[in-house]
């Protein structure tokens, strides 16, 4: 499993200094829209309250107990090719 993170050129603090920066892609409540920045914060809540990587907790509390042995959340490379 790979995180968003990993694909990004910033660390936490450098992610959060520059959020506030941001303009929104389209006007809230105006188009539904999927977008990345609420995973990324997602994987920093996660792993605030968990103390543990997002992947290591997704893997012990969620994947692991439904028996999901080769599921996919943010592909890497190597399932993007």
């Amino acid at each position: 499993m790979t995180d968003l993170r990993t694909r990004t050129p910033c660390d936490r603090a450098q992610f959060f200094d520059d959020f506030g920066k941001r303009h929104p892609v389209y006007a809230p409540f105006a188009t539904p829209v999927y977008y990345n920045v609420a995973s990324v914060i997602l994987e920093y809540v996660v792993e605030a309250a968990s103390n543990t990587t997002f992947d290591d907790f997704m893997r012990r509390k969620i994947l692991g107990p439904l028996g999901m042995t080769n599921a996919t959340i943010f592909p890497g490379p190597a399932e993007e090719a």
